[in-house]
């Protein structure tokens, strides 16, 4: 029995009529503007273009201001992450939510991949890097060592080898032989050989159905609906009699509300979520603490996932050599208002030493505080430290939200 999953195109297009392309009068959204000096602005945002952003703004005024003048527009705070449970991740970064196309035989060396927007796909196997059909828990990407595939079932057995093919069956080369699983049986695909990809220079879309998009235009209509102009799908075959196209559609339309964020040039920033950690170290008065990590980096708006920092402690990250700012929000989460107290401090470390640059006191009266620190061009790392209060280390934990840097060519 096909998996419920598995999806033809007659059946995608009727998902996609009922969720995402429906006229709707226009109406604002909330967003956060960031802007190229890392601050923050929450406006309506009515409308967008490949020049132009339009919103309302505290005043209650319509204003028209060039999109060159943001970095990213980035949905509130307490917006829900949305999660996809079936998607392709590709070596760039970009993710396509649908599902695999069974009906219809992929070329070789490629897979048939069904998107609620965009239609059949057809996607080279040496430019994924991941399929997730099931969901779950993902598996570690391989290091850049590994050469072999892996595919996890749903019943948690693993097979490493060389993915031969992906239809409605999965086709591996094994040490002993060549398996053959139905798709419906498979949970994830992890492949070793993604060719290199060139970073993105386009603006980048995250929409509402878990897809990571980047665009060659975007633009906006009266009737409050978003039109993507997607990058993917406009390369030419290289093999005369193939198909040109990779896509069956080279626009997407959607809701406003849809469109959950949206980075204009990625080459000026990076999150702080996908710096290495260098150092990490607890408060000197305590032996040992949880590490800090991201949370949920894979479904962060824009890529800024929240880093959790769970008690007092001192982190660094390596910094990029074009770092030229950092901004990020501190917040004492509300279960820690009993008895948290303390203060966060950021320091830039050059080769000349440390000095710190921005120091708060974070409690109950006084929770979140705006971090937006100029890094000079000899920083190599960040470091940010949460010492204890008054009360000791007891509930002294800190969110740094939507931590971000600037980067500025020098």
């Amino acid at each position: 029995m096909r998996s419920s999953r598995a999806a033809s195109l007659p059946c995608l297009a009727a998902l996609f009529a009922a969720s995402f392309s429906h006229a709707q009068e226009t109406r604002s959204s909330p967003r956060l503007l960031l802007d190229r000096k890392l601050a923050e602005r929450q406006v309506q945002f009515t409308g967008i273009d490949d020049r132009t952003v339009m919103y309302i703004d505290s005043a209650g005024q319509p204003r028209t201001d060039l999109l060159s003048d943001y970095l990213a527009i980035l949905p509130l705070p307490e917006a829900v992450p949305v999660r996809a449970v079936s998607f392709i991740e590709l070596a760039d970064g970009q993710r396509i939510s649908g599902a695999l196309v069974t009906g219809r035989t992929p070329p070789a060396d490629c897979l048939l991949w069904g998107h609620l927007g965009l239609g059949a796909l057809t996607l080279p196997l040496d430019s994924i890097r991941r399929i997730q059909l099931q969901g779950g828990v993902p598996l570690p990407l391989p290091r850049p060592d590994e050469s072999a595939d892996t595919i996890l079932l749903i019943n948690g057995d693993r097979l490493d080898g060389f993915l031969e093919s992906i239809a409605a069956e999965v086709t591996i080369a094994t040490g002993d032989a060549p398996r053959t699983i139905p798709a419906d049986r498979v949970q994830e695909i992890i492949l070793s050989a993604a060719r290199p990809a060139e970073p993105i220079r386009s603006p980048i879309a995250w929409i509402s159905d878990g897809s990571i998009l980047a665009c060659r235009s975007i633009s906006s209509t009266r009737t409050g609906e978003v039109v993507l102009s997607p990058t993917i799908g406009v390369q030419e075959s290289a093999e005369p009699g193939t198909e040109a196209r990779l896509i069956a559609s080279e626009t997407l339309s959607m809701r406003l509300d849809d469109l959950r964020a949206l980075i204009v040039d990625p080459a000026l920033i990076a999150p702080l979520s996908s710096l290495r950690i260098a150092a990490q170290t607890p408060a000197p008065e305590r032996r040992w603490a949880r590490p800090a990590q991201p949370i949920e980096p894979r479904w962060a708006p824009a890529g800024l996932a929240d880093v959790e920092l769970p008690g007092p402690m001192s982190v660094e990250w390596d910094l990029p050599p074009a770092a030229a700012r950092f901004a990020a929000e501190v917040e004492l989460p509300r279960q820690m208002w009993t008895w948290g107290d303390g203060e966060v401090s950021v320091s830039i470390i050059t080769a000349q030493g440390e000095s710190e640059v921005w120091r708060r006191r974070v409690n109950a009266e006084s929770p979140r505080a705006r971090i937006v620190a100029t890094i000079p061009p000899a920083a190599r790392r960040l470091r940010i430290v949460l010492h204890p209060g008054e009360f000791g280390a007891v509930q002294d934990k800190i969110i740094l939200r939507r931590g971000v840097i600037l980067l500025e060519p020098r």
